[in-house]
């Protein structure tokens, strides 16, 4: 059996990289930064509102065991 690549369509070029530094102007750098920051904000937010999600779960399973260990102890009295 032979090994193929793992991912030969990344580079189709065999696999060599190129030796050449990449420049942006500064319009395109600009550019860039500002949809990292846009991206960075959605995620920041999906973030937020995930972990208070969990945090009120957190504090609804809080409470339903707080009842629970009130009427077992209402059970046996």
């Amino acid at each position: 059996m032979s090994e193929e690549p793992k991912n030969p369509e990344t580079n189709p070029e065999g696999g060599q990289q190129s030796e050449e530094p990449v420049t942006f102007t500064d319009e395109q750098q600009a550019k860039i930064d500002e949809l990292i920051g846009q991206q960075h904000a959605k995620w920041s937010k999906k973030f937020d509102q995930q972990h208070a999600d969990f945090k009120q779960q957190l504090v609804d399973a809080q409470k339903q065991a707080e009842e629970r260990a009130k009427m077992t102890a209402e059970q046996k009295a």
